[in-house]
């Protein structure tokens, strides 16, 4: 019989958490049926280029600054959570001519996207409006299998963003984060 740290054994078990999320994800019920979820799991010192353009960011935004620090202060202490990555190609229509994106037809917007893409902070668009509710219901899984394995649950734009800035998930027009965990405090929201 062994005996295990248990702090060390929680921090190790939390990328099976991510793995576990990633999977809810992708299992997540959709309207279309036409949404190809891309996941991502970062670890390690393969955060610290996220956390820098954060904190690069952060000097003119609270709302970065505050995400840097947060991640400055988990590698501080050695604590540092997996991160998932989850984004969709959110720029190809449903086919409904449903107009919900603004345009009549679904011809209309593939003609218009086909020449043009937005250009956004941590997304671009224009955005089928049913692949980005199925995107936000395979996010919402994502982080509902994070609560049942009582882990943070706090999907992050800010990361998403500068992982698309850092070429994360090539084809993705839109990226959110899902940190798993930290252990213990919940640093996102008591700093």
């Amino acid at each position: 019989m062994a005996v295990y740290d248990g702090l060390k054994a929680t921090q190790e078990h939390l990328l099976d958490v991510a793995k576990a999320c990633a999977l809810a994800a992708g299992k997540a019920p959709a309207m279309t049926h036409r949404l190809e979820i891309m996941a991502e799991i970062v670890t390690d010192e393969d955060l610290n280029p996220m956390i820098d353009v954060l904190a690069t960011l952060g000097e003119n935004s609270a709302f970065q600054l505050h995400d840097a620090v947060a991640f400055q202060d988990l590698a501080k202490r050695g604590m540092m959570p997996p991160v998932l990555l989850l984004g969709a190609d959110l720029t190809k229509p449903a086919l409904w001519d449903c107009g919900a994106c603004g345009f009549k037809t679904c011809g209309e917007y593939v003609k218009y996207t086909s020449k043009n893409k937005g250009v956004g902070v941590g997304g671009y668009g224009p955005t089928c409006v049913w692949k980005a509710i199925d995107f936000g219901t395979a996010c919402d899984f994502a982080c509902a299998c994070a609560a049942q394995h009582r882990t943070e649950a706090r999907i992050m734009f800010s990361v998403g963003a500068v992982s698309m800035l850092l070429g994360r998930l090539e084809g993705a027009s839109f990226v959110l984060g899902l940190p798993i965990g930290p252990i213990g405090k919940n640093l996102w929201f008591d700093r």
